[in-house]
């Protein structure tokens, strides 16, 4: 049985990235899963449902969804960067960290700061990745079960690391364009962007084969891009 994910980032006014959702759009796209029977995936009980919703960075305007799903009877999973809470105001404090909890949501590791697990040592990663989920049980009171690969970025090398040396990870997205199942390592998931329009949406949420391979084809297209760019600059 498979399953869609969607990433979020921002829902809130236009800023200079497409990786916000409006408001008003947000609120659309779950009463349209809410209206249409759409099982929720809670990964505090397992991967069996139809959709999970999750949401990378910790930006403030997470709160007010968290919100808005806790009255739709929806649980997400926000994927938190440590740095990014304790040193930007526009991101999620401790307290909104405790009140997304408390509202039955899932909170997950984003990392320490918001760069990438492949220019790491294992040393680095192992010890980046439990600082960051022994700061979010202590103010949450609760385990954390999954963490989230900042830019997707992630080899089957940093995935053996953290299964091996952090199996309380039980589950690990990144960021491919596809639906995901049991059987999968990882979790892949599907942006949802201020371009994603109500039609496109609908698309995600049937799987629609021919935009689901369209949307894989340009994620691979760019991921070539940027490594070239990479290999040029000498970043992993």
């Amino acid at each position: 049985m498979s399953f869609v994910c969607l990433m979020y980032h921002e829902i809130a006014s236009p800023y200079k990235h497409k990786f916000y959702v409006t408001p008003e759009n947000f609120r659309m796209q779950m009463e349209y899963i809410v209206s249409n029977g759409y099982k929720i995936v809670n990964l505090n009980e397992s991967l069996d449902g139809d959709v999970l919703i999750t949401f990378d960075d910790g930006h403030k305007s997470n709160l007010d969804a968290a919100r808005i799903l806790a009255k739709l009877g929806i649980s997400a999973v926000f994927y938190l960067v440590k740095d990014f809470s304790l040193n930007n105001k526009d991101y999620l404090n401790e307290e909104d960290i405790k009140e997304i909890s408390s509202l039955g949501h899932v909170i997950g590791a984003h990392g320490k700061y918001h760069d990438w697990w492949t220019t790491k040592s294992k040393d680095q990663l192992i010890s980046e990745l439990d600082e960051t989920a022994r700061w979010i049980e202590r103010i949450t009171g609760r385990k954390v079960i999954t963490c989230s690969a900042p830019g997707g970025r992630i080899k089957d090398k940093e995935y053996q690391t953290i299964k091996q040396s952090l199996p309380y990870f039980k589950y690990i997205r990144n960021s491919v364009c596809s639906f995901s199942s049991e059987k999968d390592k990882m979790i892949h998931s599907m942006p949802v962007t201020i371009t994603t329009t109500m039609n496109e949406f609908k698309k995600i949420m049937d799987k629609d084969c021919f935009y689901y391979k369209k949307s894989l084809f340009i994620y691979n297209f760019k991921e070539l891009a940027k490594n070239i760019i990479y290999k040029i600059k000498g970043i992993e």
